[in-house]
């Protein structure tokens, strides 16, 4: 049973029962009376969620995972000052889930989390990046056989490069990587053969053409996502039948070429400016279940001939979503795109629910549900 508690030490002080799941936010200046009740009712807790936790109050917190002695699932959130270089020993064997936001990191701060050798998932975020500030990835978390989840935001990569004793994380299955300011991997990707879902997004303005060595030959890639400007669709991508998942979003190439990547795709997301849309290559991907496509330069017009068409060569479709940045100058009203989608119905046929989602790209424009 959770608790959420907006006064800490009111709220605690009146329960005599321990938490499994404790959700604790904004708290108090005096911690005294919040890690005495801990003491006593923090010994079972599973999850513990801490937010916007104040600086100041690091012994109180070390004293409270301390306490926390079935503690296996822990979020610190809103951005904190304190270093886990300070308590990252007291659950040396006990976590498994870590979820931090830090106002700063340090390569003291992420090498310290390689104590806790139980964890499976980590997320490491940093609400306060600093072009100045950079760290060796993945550092000592190479020891840390049992993780596989890792993500790390707002995160610079010293010299721009992830070194190659990366492959020491054997059991990685996730990896997202997201504004770390990467220009290359030191070592192929072939070697983390348990990768499953990548997922890569750097400044969109920089149009760094990422090298990915060796990602085309794993054969356990299912989700795949690069969103870093990039001018040319990448060549790594090409030959990967494996993947179910292909997010290429806020990309500044503009056509998907044909190939073997398109055999197995369920979900195709391709949002930067496909001016010119090849209905023939998309066919290729017999699987194809959800497509979002950006229609910032179409007119309604074209839009909905689109869509008609994506039915027509796609049958195992079953939801499109269309971006669209601006009118481009139209006097179109909601009403009458409304009525332009309703028309579908009756050019559908027989068998099953797809929905079509069109989106201003700043606030929802229409949704609608058309049933065949």
């Amino acid at each position: 049973m959770p608790l959420v508690s907006h006064e800490w030490a009111s709220a605690l002080s009146g329960h005599s029962f321990a938490w499994e799941d404790l959700v604790l936010s904004h708290p108090p200046q005096d911690w005294s009376k919040l890690v005495g009740w801990a003491a006593t009712h923090c010994k079972h807790t599973h999850q513990l969620t801490l937010e916007d936790l104040k600086s100041g109050n690091e012994e109180a917190l070390q004293k409270l995972l301390a306490c926390s002695l079935a503690l296996r699932s822990l979020k610190l959130a809103g951005g904190i000052s304190s270093s886990p270089a300070l308590w990252s020993h007291l659950l040396a064997q006990r976590l498994q889930h870590l979820h931090i936001e830090l106002d700063t990191v340090k390569q003291a701060d992420l090498d310290s989390m390689s104590l806790m050798q139980g964890l499976k998932h980590l997320s490491l975020q940093v609400s306060k990046p600093s072009r100045t500030s950079s760290v060796h990835i993945p550092g000592q978390l190479t020891t840390l056989t049992n993780l596989t989840s890792l993500a790390l935001r707002n995160i610079s990569v010293a010299q721009g490069i992830v070194s190659d004793s990366f492959t020491k994380l054997t059991s990685l299955q996730d990896l997202t990587l997201i504004r770390s300011r990467i220009s290359q991997f030191d070592f192929c990707f072939s070697s983390l053969q348990r990768l499953s879902s990548l997922l890569l997004s750097e400044d969109h303005r920089t149009g760094q053409v990422l090298s990915l060595p060796g990602l085309g030959e794993l054969p356990t890639m299912r989700r795949l996502s690069i969103s870093s400007g990039l001018e040319n669709f990448p060549d790594d991508v090409f030959g990967m039948t494996s993947l179910t998942s292909l997010d290429l979003g806020w990309n500044k190439f503009r056509m998907l070429p044909d190939g073997p990547y398109l055999r197995n795709l369920r979900e195709l997301q391709f949002q930067e400016r496909p001016s010119v849309l090849d209905i023939r290559v998309l066919e290729k991907a017999v699987h194809l279940c959800l497509l979002s496509l950006d229609a910032t330069h179409m007119t309604y017009k074209e839009i909905i001939a689109l869509v008609m068409e994506l039915i027509r060569r796609l049958p195992k479709l079953q939801r499109v979503v269309l971006l669209k940045a601006s009118y481009n100058g139209e006097a179109d009203r909601e009403d009458q795109i409304a009525q332009s989608f309703l028309q579908l119905v009756n050019v559908l046929g027989e068998g099953k629910s797809i929905q079509f989602q069109l989106e201003h790209k700043w606030r929802p424009l229409l949704w609608s549900d058309v049933s065949r």
